[in-house]
Parts: structure tokens; C-alpha cells; sequence
């Protein structure tokens, strides 16, 4: 069905024209349309490239045995980086990632076969989970209680990397793994330009410090796929990656859920679905969406961009 759906939307961008604005009787101007799927998840990703499993990376085609083995050359087609990277549910990903890393330390192995091994994960997972509630206030990797997913989001990812020390001391790995993938996970949702030739030696550095430190747990295809393509991405991509995020997209679950319980008919889906979409579309109007941007704007909290992300990452840019 993704690669239906794929192929008939492929099908309506090719058959756009271009858009022509007349200044006068002779000049005008043509804009032309150059649309990239960024805000798809990984699993879609897979499988509108004919990927056979969602471990598996969708650029290079290495497997995750192969992805702690860096000596490897990691090949990879130019067309698989115009994707983006999804950095706003990177934030989650990488904090399961720091999570299940954690959970095997006292085993040292990828997976856990067999009861005695189980058991011994579960035991230091609740012993982890009452810390994090104990120090931090956070309920991190509990099931909620409908059963919809993990009690945690990229707000309590965000709030995790804020506080690396106190992170790395929970989970008991080296505190600068935490450390520099708070970094990483700034400069992605960061919507200026980034060196992507610093940024990639440092996400190499990263990556070749965990294969000595941490070689017994292969590290999942989300985090690959940032600290190995993360500069072709970027050096792939017409905006920074903070603008091809998820954040527009999220920040309106809650309007629609809204929208679906005051704004309307209840009487068939059918009809539900079509009022949400009716109204998604009127709030969508430009002159509607911005009738209160600038006040929007001004109550809107910003915090400063680390030190390392301004004064190296971003150093051509200032300069320039």
C-alpha cells in the first residue's frame, strides 16, 4: 500500500506545471516545483525504497551486524539521501537507543536469549525506571495505560539530554555518549546552516569512540544513520534539516483531537474524517495562520544554541 501510495504521488509531482507570475506585457516569472518526501518515518522510508527490514539502513544496505565494523566502507545512491533524516523523532530514537544500551550493560550482549539473561535486563530496567522517577521526575519506558505506546516523547527526550550528568550516572554508560548526542540531536533540529564536514568528524568521532567502548551492542539503524550519513544528508538536502522536521506536522495532533471532539458529525467516520479535513483546511489559510504570528512569536520560549554548535559547526556561516 506505501508503494502505491508512493508511485500516485510521484505521478502528481511530475505532472505539475509551473507556476507563472506576468510582472507585465513582457517579463514574468516561472516557479517550478522540487518536492522531496522528508517527514516520512523509517519503517515508510523501507519501504518506499524496497528495503526488506526496517533494521536494515535504508542508504547503505548494511546490516546491523555490520554497522559496529567501521573499517567497512559504507556504500550508498545518491537518489536514498534526499529523505532527510527526520530529526524531530531522533530525539526519541536516540534515547531508546541510550535506554536499551543501559538495560545490557551488566550482560554485555546485543540481545538477551534465555531466562537467566531476561531476567536479569527486567531487573535492572525497573531498577532504572525508579531512578529516573526518583532524580529526574520523568516516567520513561512504562506502558501507558490504553496501550498506545512508551510513556515518553521528544519532550522528555529533550529534558533526558539537558542534564547529561545526571542521564549518564542513570543509566550507567559514559557520560559523554549522552553528551555528544544531545549535540548531534540540537544541530539536526537547529533550522541554520551547518558545516557539514565539521559536523560529520564529529559524529565520526562519536561513532568510532562507541565501537571501542560499547562494540558488543550494535547501535540501531536510526542512530547509523546519523553518525555515518549525516554530511551527505546534509550536503543532499536544499534546507537545513531543522526545517525539513516533523514539528509542524506533531504540534497539531492536539487541534485535531480537538477538532474531532467539538468541531464535528459523529454520526459516520466518514463524516467525521471530513470535517476534520474541512477545518484543518480553512485554519490552514495563510491569512488565518498568521493572524496572530507576531504575539505567537514573542511568547515563544527559545533557548541558546550550545557553544560547539555556533562556534563550530556553524563557523563558516558567522564568518560569512
Amino acid at each position: 500500500m506505501i508503494q502505491r501510495e508512493h508511485e500516485l504521488l510521484t505521478s502528481e509531482v511530475k505532472n505539475l506545471i509551473k507556476f507563472r507570475i506576468p510582472i507585465d506585457s513582457i517579463n514574468f516569472i516561472d516557479i517550478k516545483y522540487d518536492m522531496n518526501l522528508t517527514i516520512i518515518e523509517g519503517k515508510v522510508l523501507s519501504a518506499v525504497l524496497g528495503v526488506s527490514s526496517a533494521q536494515v539502513c535504508p542508504i547503505c544496505l548494511a546490516k546491523p551486524s555490520s554497522f559496529n565494523t567501521l573499517s567497512n566502507s559504507f556504500f550508498f545512491l545518491e537518489n536514498r539521501l534526499k529523505y532527510g533524516i527526520n530529526p524531530l523523532h531522533a530525539w526519541i530514537r536516540c534515547l531508546e537507543f541510550c535506554l536499551h544500551l543501559s538495560y545490557r550493560v551488566g550482560i554485555e550482549k546485543w540481545q538477551a536469549r534465555g531466562p537467566v539473561l531476561k531476567v536479569a535486563v527486567e531487573t535492572r530496567k525497573r531498577k532504572i525506571q525508579k531512578d529516573w522517577i526518583k532524580k529526574m521526575g520523568l516516567r520513561v519506558d512504562f506502558r501507558k495505560t490504553n496501550g498506545s505506546g512508551p510513556s515518553y516523547d521528544e519532550n522528555t527526550a529533550r529534558c533526558a539530554f539537558s542534564d547529561p550528568e545526571t542521564f549518564s550516572e542513570i543509566l550507567g554508560v559514559e557520560k559523554r555518549l549522552v553528551q555528544d548526542l544531545g549535540t548531534i540531536l540540537i544541530a539536526l533540529n537547529c533550522q541554520f546552516s551547518i558545516n557539514k564536514i565539521k559536523f560529520q568528524e564529529f559524529c565520526t568521532s562519536l561513532a568510532n569512540w562507541y565501537v571501542l567502548k560499547y562494540k558488543w551492542f550494535y547501535m540501531p539503524v536510526s542512530v547509523h544513520k546519523i553518525l555515518i550519513h549525516v554530511g551527505d544528508i546534509i550536503g543532499a538536502s536544499i534546507l537545513p534539516l531543522g526545517m525539513l522536521g516533523e514539528d509542524a506536522g506533531e504540534s497539531l495532533n492536539k487541534y485535531y483531537k480537538r477538532d474531532r471532539l467539538h468541531h464535528s458529525t459523529k454520526t459516520t467516520r466518514t463524516l467525521t474524517m471530513t470535517d476534520m479535513f474541512n477545518r484543518a483546511m480553512d485554519t490552514s489559510d495563510p491569512k488565518l495562520s498568521t493572524a496572530s504570528l507576531a504575539s505567537r512569536e514573542k511568547s515563544r520560549k527559545r533557548k541558546a544554541l550550545p557553544f560547539v554548535i555556533i562556534f563550530v559547526f556553524m563557523l563558516y556561516f558567522y564568518i560569512a
